[in-house]
């Protein structure tokens, strides 16, 4: 932001490092210490919806296949008749 102006109307937050100049955050609409302090309504934005780090650790609604059975969506090697059709 060295002395940059935006030509469009915009708003500009800032979440900087720690030893960066105050005076290169003077066109900063906001300053906040961390991404997790950012309100997005305050801004006139849609609310945050759930992160999707919040679904780790959380079981799977989608069942795992079974690796010791064989695959049915593929041909099986061993039978000529499973084999698909050229196309």
């Amino acid at each position: 932001m060295s002395g940059i102006r935006p030509i469009v109307p915009m708003h500009v937050i800032a979440v900087p490092d720690p030893a960066m100049s105050a005076a290169r955050l003077a066109h900063a609409h906001a300053v906040l210490g961390s991404l997790d302090q950012f309100e997005p309504q305050q801004w006139g934005l849609p609310a945050r919806v759930q992160p999707a780090a919040s679904f780790i650790g959380q079981p799977s609604r989608v069942p795992r296949r079974d690796p010791t059975r064989p695959d049915p969506t593929r041909p099986d090697p061993t039978r000529p008749d499973s084999r698909r059709a050229a196309v």
